[in-house]
């Protein structure tokens, strides 16, 4: 009888310490990734961008796919907002941002200051769109997490779905 009261005390002992790991790992894995520093256009730029908030926050395509492959990519976005002149333009007021998210197009000229994510928009009138990562910073890691990011939500639909959410219709394609 005392055996078996040993071994059923021992049984609940593992169960409980199992339980007590199980909650922390549960913990350690929905921990928030690194930050990183998104700037966007505080301009209304509808669909890609409409700001909120007297404009210290902007909403919208741009906002709403940049959330869903942060998620995917392991990290946390905080959003930084500026005028689009000063956004499309050489790093100035954005320089200190890890990345731009704000219906940019790759033109030529930026290469000197930024380096371009993979297409996450290509598609009339607003043709190719990409994400920025100035050359200011250290971005050629992020910007290949956030091009494996876009990879799986092109891949897994949420793409198609964003698209839906801001323009009403499907997307004719996906670049």
């Amino acid at each position: 009888m005392r055996e078996r009261r040993s071994a059923i005390a021992a049984c609940i002992l593992v169960l409980v310490v199992g339980l007590v790991l199980l909650a922390v790992a549960g913990n350690a894995l929905a921990a928030p990734g690194p930050t990183v520093v998104v700037g966007t256009a505080n301009d209304l730029y509808a669909p890609f961008e409409y700001p909120i908030a007297g404009g210290a926050k902007s909403i919208g395509f741009d906002n709403d796919l940049m959330t869903a492959i942060a998620k995917r990519a392991g990290f946390v976005v905080v959003q930084r907002t500026f005028a689009f002149p000063y956004i499309g333009s050489p790093p100035g007021p954005w320089a200190d941002c890890d990345m731009v998210a704000a219906a940019l197009s790759p033109f030529p000229v930026r290469r000197q200051y930024a380096q371009f994510s993979d297409l996450y928009f290509d598609e009339s009138p607003h043709g190719q769109l990409v994400f920025c990562f100035p050359k200011t910073r250290a971005g050629t890691v992020l910007c290949a997490q956030v091009n494996l990011g876009l990879a799986q939500v092109k891949a897994d639909g949420t793409w198609a779905r964003i698209y839906v959410k801001w323009f009403g219709v499907a997307p004719a394609s996906i670049p």
